[in-house]
């Protein structure tokens, strides 16, 4: 779901509020650009962090490296 947030609804929300040829006041299209980026910013911060984890378990796991209690 992280992906679809990154790839999908953030630029969507970016796109929206970016569009010119809209009934939005520009408070609401700037409000839709923030939640874009903010989305953007957030899910793929959580995605990286989640990977980055899921790795290190796997290398730990496989012996790669050594986890606490283990020196």
């Amino acid at each position: 779901m992280r992906l679809f947030d990154v790839l999908v609804l953030g630029p969507w929300l970016l796109w929206l509020g970016a569009r010119h040829r809209t009934n939005l006041h520009p408070i609401e299209r700037a409000g839709l650009v923030a939640a874009g980026a903010l989305t953007i910013a957030y899910n793929a911060k959580n995605y990286l962090e989640t990977e980055r984890e899921a790795r290190l378990i796997g290398a730990a796991h496989i012996g790669i490296i050594k986890t606490r209690g283990e020196e």
